[in-house]
């Protein structure tokens, strides 16, 4: 009869895997505990939304080009695009394309910023994850982006960089 393993958290799983890994250089252990906690924490992450929330209540504020400040109502946080799960999995220092819309879109907001983001194949797509990941992210119902012109969207919500 098998002895039922005791539930661990995740993070002691981590570390008993490190501490079995001797023969792995303490530096490579580390990068790979950072790289294991930061897909756990981007997975995780939503915005504390208040309900009956609607888009036009959300503010996002781009204050550098790493971080971001998010206000619904009278809720605020301050998040990394990598806190958040926008970094790219591969490389977890470089922003995924839905993170390089956001900045465009706070740094451009008259309506032709849908033509400043680069011009790509994909585009249509990553308009559609970038759709896709702030109603996760925000847990608000309805599509966060409105038309304004054929095949070309704008946020509802208000966005803005800090730099101007």
């Amino acid at each position: 009869m098998k002895k039922k393993r005791a539930k661990v958290s995740k993070r002691e799983d981590v570390r008993v895997v490190v501490r079995n890994w001797k023969s792995v250089p303490a530096r490579l252990r580390r990068m790979m505990v950072n790289i294991a906690f930061s897909y756990e924490l981007a997975e995780k992450v939503r915005f504390p939304t208040p309900a009956g929330s609607k888009w036009e209540s959300v503010e996002i504020v781009l204050l550098t080009p790493e971080w971001v400040r998010v206000r619904v109502r009278r809720v605020t946080r301050t998040y990394t695009f990598g806190r958040i799960g926008l970094a790219d999995m591969r490389r977890p220092g470089t922003p995924r394309a839905e993170w390089r819309m956001l900045r465009t879109y706070a740094e451009n907001t008259d309506p032709g910023a849908y033509y400043r983001l680069p011009s790509r194949p994909t585009l249509k797509m990553d308009i559609s994850r970038f759709r896709r990941w702030l109603k996760f992210f925000f847990g608000i119902a309805g599509d966060p982006l409105k038309p304004f012109f054929t095949d070309k969207w704008m946020p509802k919500f208000k966005i803005r960089s800090a730099a101007k």
